[in-house]
């Protein structure tokens, strides 16, 4: 049996390039080119949906319903965070909206590239930190947006194994606002900081559906 190998030349690697940038805006370096060739060799291949690049390229330029192309942005996207990443953004926003909520009807904030949602969650706890009892009653959202549908099926269940959370969130924190799972060793985002954060698909190259 003849073994088909299957490579991604740099002319196509380009082409791609530019589509992904099209599409969602995001650069990819030349030194990507692995990157691109290892995520798109899940539908490449001999026994997979297209035999080789070139045949996935055309179909996504002829790709008129968009499903083809939302599965390669999804691909291509890379989705790395983690709760209070770079925490001093964080020290900030709890600092700011701690002295200024008063003096403010009210607050949006906006995660948006939020991935698996840790940053919003991360922003909704330090609210509720900083606004104390008045959270109830202050009007305060958090909108997390992501172009990957991949991730935001994922922050919306706010569901993380513990070995995502360990050392990110300090344990009173974790206490406070998480539902811990013994058996699954899992940490769940409590309703009310859920109830701050409305997650939603968004692509930052599109018209944003808000002010």
């Amino acid at each position: 049996m003849k073994i088909v190998d299957v490579h991604l030349s740099d002319e196509l690697f380009k082409k791609f390039v530019n589509l992904f940038y099209e599409l969602a805006g995001i650069s990819l370096k030349d030194y990507k080119k692995y990157l691109v060739e290892y995520r798109l060799c899940k539908i490449v291949g001999p026994d997979k949906e297209f035999k080789d690049y070139e045949s996935l390229y055309e179909a996504l330029i002829n790709d008129k319903g968009g499903k083809l192309r939302t599965q390669f942005i999804n691909l291509l996207t890379t989705n790395y965070t983690y709760f209070f990443r770079e925490d001093y953004h964080f020290k900030f926003v709890q600092e700011y909206v701690k002295n200024n909520y008063q003096n403010e009807p009210y607050m949006r904030l906006w995660s948006a590239g939020c991935s698996t949602g840790e940053e919003a969650y991360s922003m909704a706890i330090v609210c509720y930190e900083a606004l104390d009892r008045a959270v109830n009653t202050y009007d305060i959202k958090i909108l997390a947006t992501d172009i990957s549908l991949n991730v935001i099926t994922f922050a919306l269940e706010g569901v993380y194994h513990y070995s995502k959370i360990r050392g990110n969130i300090e344990d009173p924190l974790l206490k406070r606002y998480f539902y811990f799972d013994k058996d699954k060793k899992t940490f769940t985002v409590k309703e009310e900081i859920k109830n701050l954060v409305q997650v939603r698909f968004l692509n930052l190259m599109d018209d944003y559906p808000f002010k």
